[in-house]
């Protein structure tokens, strides 16, 4: 059996680790915020329709990670929904003041690095 991969999370998490007692639960801390181009759409919806800009915009990140490519990045993306996705990332990204990173050729998958194999289900 191969040795599970050690997710972006877990990593941070270990990078950010302040104490782990015995007997209370572990203390990490970070003053980063990733978000992604899935989710975060209701996310920056919901501080429009509060008329609020969000805490911390620049300690925020947001990374395309579901929608590119995980081979030749050279090609187009031939989903339309992912090309809306990422689209409107983008535009959240800039109202709100978020550096987002910009399909750079070393970005990975928040949730599982390319040069690891992927697991099996």
């Amino acid at each position: 059996m191969s040795k599970p991969t050690h997710a972006c999370y877990d990593k941070i998490w270990d990078d950010h680790l302040v104490t782990r007692p015995m007997t209370a639960p572990a203390c990490s801390i970070s003053t980063r915020h990733l978000v992604h181009e899935v989710t975060s759409r209701q996310a920056f919806e919901g501080l429009r329709a509060t008329g609020r800009q969000g805490a911390c915009a620049g300690e925020t990140l947001a990374v395309v990670d579901h929608n590119i490519p995980t081979t030749d990045r050279s090609k187009p993306n031939p989903d339309p929904e992912s090309i809306e996705q990422m689209r409107v990332m983008a535009e959240n990204a800039k109202e709100f003041g978020i550096y987002r990173t910009n399909n750079e050729s070393r970005q990975a998958s928040g949730h599982r690095p390319r040069d690891r194999t992927p697991s099996r289900v």
